[in-house]
């Protein structure tokens, strides 16, 4: 069975990548593979559901967010 946060997450990352202007990999931006690949390895670790209606989005992305940039 297939994870259904992965593509909202990478939707919304991807929109605020492109905002900021760093979602040109040829430039130093982020591709989306790399995206994808942070995305996976980040909700194995958290062992998130898989399914979207057990999930919360919004902490999602702001766990992610801090696990790999350490926001407070």
């Amino acid at each position: 069975m297939e994870n259904e946060l992965i593509e909202p997450l990478i939707l919304v990352i991807k929109h605020m990548l492109k905002v900021w202007g760093y979602n040109d990999p040829y430039r130093g931006g982020l591709s989306s593979y790399a995206l994808f690949l942070l995305i996976v390895s980040f909700l194995q670790a958290k062992k998130y559901p898989v399914e979207l209606h057990q999930a919360n989005l919004g902490k999602a992305l702001l766990e992610l967010m801090e696990y790999y940039g350490g926001f407070d």
